[in-house]
């Protein structure tokens, strides 16, 4: 199971977006992930904060970023690792870059290309709108937009996920495929 939520913390003037999932089995949960992405809304486009990653269970692990926009450098941790780098160009974390993907999308893109932290070092991200399909889902029927990842020559990973505009792109499914053979979905 999984859910995300965004809520705006007027106080701190951040939006605050989180996600968790967990996998069941028998009703034990086997592994869980939560995440937490603070950023600002600055110039119609988010600005990251803070992040944070942790994974219980199998395959624990965890990290985290912090954004020093003025200075235009972050800080990460994983695990037991840390270290700093400078940020050329806007960077996002995990969460926050769906934010900067869904602005790209209202702005008409359908090639989406920003940076993400990744665990240590600063990764371009590039993405292509496949098309739109219509999906059947619990709540309703909602078109989408197909998105996949476009990754560098020999990586056998895929990406892809739909995001319904009529629910502000609100990610509605996701399907990645491992090199080991690995099917994930949301």
């Amino acid at each position: 199971q999984s859910a995300r939520s965004l809520e705006y913390q007027a106080d701190q003037q951040l939006y605050v977006l989180r996600a968790e999932t967990r996998l069941t089995l028998l009703g034990g949960t086997l592994s869980s992930i939560e995440e937490y992405s603070a950023m600002r809304w600055i110039d119609d486009q988010p600005v990251p904060f803070e992040y944070r990653f942790e994974q219980k269970g199998l395959g624990s692990r965890q990290r985290s970023v912090s954004f020093d926009q003025q200075e235009a450098t972050l800080a990460w941790v994983v695990d037991d690792q840390q270290g700093t780098l400078a940020m050329d160009e806007p960077v996002f974390d995990d969460l926050s870059s769906f934010m900067a993907l869904r602005q790209q999308l209202i702005a008409g893109n359908t090639g989406l290309y920003f940076a993400v932290v990744d665990k240590s070092e600063i990764k371009p991200y590039h993405y292509e709108v496949v098309g739109t399909e219509t999906l059947q889902t619990a709540v309703g029927t909602f078109e989408t937009v197909h998105i996949e990842r476009i990754r560098e020559p020999g990586n056998a990973r895929t990406t892809e996920f739909w995001l319904a505009p009529a629910l502000d792109y609100m990610l509605l499914k996701l399907r990645q495929s491992e090199p080991d053979g690995r099917d994930i979905k949301l």
